[in-house]
């Protein structure tokens, strides 16, 4: 018994237990693994220190090679100065794939003055050599590059030819530094083509250039609108920007102006039915409840007491808003008259308590209150507030004073339809030259239509003015501005309201001495002893269709603001008049 003991016990120790096993394995990765990406990491720095010392060598034997050139034979194939260096090579060396880029410039040393301050009038004082070299490793791109003078060996002369200097501005006239400059000339006894970048002052130069014409300038950048020279075609003989001439000693000013690409997403709609709700505060029968106000009859203010002081503060919150038919909250106006030391500010709840606040995440600034004539209220989502309530809070910091509020105003957007596959084209409203005809030749012309949900996302488009026109349809309204105006690098929605198609007709746009739009406007159009009146919408338009080729009167009456007439006003086609109050 005890000899069969002996033998289970030492069978039993004689193996892996499975515990055993899983140590065993993760001790030999920990280890392995390690060794692993130690090896991994030496053959990374052995790949990247040979394409570097491959990198320079190439570029210690091209820049030897340069320096040894005659000085007037420094100058890169269709470069400025022209000469026998090609601009870009790829190389095979040491199993590397590496691409040479060499850069060769005039430069205009400081020193004797710049440009048209230079002592001797000379601008190509000395040579810049920029030699870049670059490749491809292990998922990454390496670059080295070096820089290095050529100075004649005798006194500095002008070896003929002049100057094309290109400026480069951004939307709001910025200087952009760091901007794609390509010069191109067709020419069989010297063919330029030769790409420089913008400085600080978002100017680069092109001193040497040999005295011809016909030198095209291309301006781009990842990222940005372009702008070029335009030679005349058959389809546009008469560009603005023609091909440059550069005279023999003379100096060439060339402007040109691109700024950020941008987004914007096109919804179109039709049959749009507005609603509002007015309040004017000419007794308190518009309030839910109140504390320590008051109406004097034509405003809201707070409650004078004895000797005619006020208390330092007073609310009152407005009846419920809740429209039967809502498709999305809009805009409020407010008129209120806040002299020295008081304020009228305006929050929104779901109740008449003052727990139900509408929270700033969904609506910003709520909690502070508004203070502005303005409050958009379209972010607001109807699925979760169908009900406003609006709270007002009168404070004043002197007693003989109080702030009034004369009117609170609320256009909603009761129904529209989308307009799913809808064609449409977006045509620049800036030109790079006339047609035959003398018709301006837009630089942009966008054909496209909208998807199943009646919107179309347009990525990369150039900033500025647009145009929309919609087969068989007449435009009412543009919101928010009244123009389809796309700003510099914005991401922005902008929607085309349209209805039934009008030989004639006329938008009117109404807006105030800030720019803003004036929603709930009165418009009224006479022609002869017949008129029509319209009330503008939450982007302060209104669209009269159906009219004759000929002279009306219109008149544009807004609260807070004076009567405004226009007379004649001539409607032909689609005319589009903006009236500032």
């Amino acid at each position: 018994m005890t000899m069969k003991s002996s033998l289970a016990n030492t069978t039993s120790r004689s193996g892996f237990s499975l515990v055993e096993v899983i140590i065993v394995s993760a001790i030999l990765l920990l280890v392995f693994g390690g060794l692993f990406a130690s090896f991994r990491y030496s053959l990374s720095l052995i790949t990247e220190s040979r394409g570097k010392m491959t990198a320079l060598a190439l570029m210690t034997d091209r820049l030897e090679h340069i320096r040894s050139l005659p000085y007037d034979s420094v100058g890169t194939v269709f470069g400025i100065p022209n000469g026998p260096i090609p601009q870009h090579r790829i190389i095979q060396r040491n199993n590397l794939t590496l691409h040479e880029q060499v850069l060769i410039e005039f430069v205009d040393d400081p020193a004797d003055g710049l440009d048209v301050l230079d002592n001797n009038g000379i601008l190509n004082d000395y040579k810049r050599v920029k030699i870049e070299y670059s490749w491809h490793t292990g998922g990454a791109t390496t670059t080295i590059a070096t820089v290095s003078n050529i100075v004649p060996r005798a006194i500095e002369t002008d070896i003929g030819g002049g100057t094309i200097r290109v400026n480069v501005f951004g939307a709001n006239a910025q200087p952009l530094s760091g901007i794609n400059v390509r010069l191109v000339l067709a020419s069989t006894t010297h063919p330029i083509n030769v790409t420089r970048q913008t400085g600080p002052t978002g100017s680069t130069l092109f001193t040497g250039a040999p005295a011809s014409s016909g030198y095209e300038i291309f301006v781009s950048e990842p990222g940005y609108s372009s702008d070029q020279t335009y030679v005349a075609t058959t389809s546009l003989p008469y560009p603005h920007t023609l091909p440059v001439a550069v005279l023999e000693g003379d100096i060439t000013t060339m402007n040109f102006q691109i700024d950020r690409l941008s987004t914007t997403t096109v919804l179109l709609v039709a049959n749009r039915v507005f609603g509002n709700e007015t309040e004017e505060f000419s007794d308190l029968s518009g309030l839910a409840t109140s504390s320590q106000v008051a109406s004097n009859g034509t405003a809201l203010t707070l409650l004078p007491a004895g000797g005619g002081l006020y208390p330092a503060s007073g609310e009152a919150w407005l009846n419920p808003i809740s429209p039967t038919t809502i498709q999305s909250w809009g805009i409020v106006s407010l008129r209120a008259n806040t002299p020295m030391q008081t304020t009228a500010s305006f929050s929104f709840y779901t109740s008449t308590s003052s727990a139900d606040l509408i929270p700033d995440s969904v609506l910003p600034g709520n909690s502070t209150g508004f203070t502005t004539d303005t409050i958009d209220l379209r972010g607001l989502p109807v699925a979760l507030y169908s009900q406003i309530v609006p709270r007002v809070v009168l404070t004043t910091t002197a007693s003989d004073r109080t702030p009034s509020v004369d009117r609170f105003e609320l256009i909603y957007l009761e129904s529209e339809a989308s307009l799913p596959n809808q064609d449409f084209t977006l045509t620049s409203n800036r030109s790079i030259g006339s047609s035959a005809a003398f018709t301006p030749v837009p630089k942009w012309t966008i054909s496209t239509s909208t998807d199943s949900t009646g919107a179309r996302l347009l990525p990369n488009i150039e900033w500025g003015g647009y145009n929309p026109t919609v087969p068989g349809r007449s435009i009412q309204s543009i919101c928010p501005s009244g123009a389809f105006v796309v700003q510099p690098g914005t991401v922005s929605t902008t929607t085309v309201a349209l209805g039934a198609p009008s030989t004639h007709s006329l938008r009117v746009v109404v807006k105030d001495g800030s720019g803003q739009t004036v929603p709930n406007a009165n418009v009224t159009l006479r022609i002869g002893a017949a008129e029509t009146n319209r009330v503008t919408d939450w982007c302060g338009q209104v669209f009269f269709g159906g009219l004759t080729e000929d002279a009306h009167s219109l008149e544009i009456a807004a609260f807070g603001h004076p009567l405004v007439t226009e007379n004649p006003l001539n409607v032909s086609g689609q005319t589009v008049r903006e009236i500032t109050l």
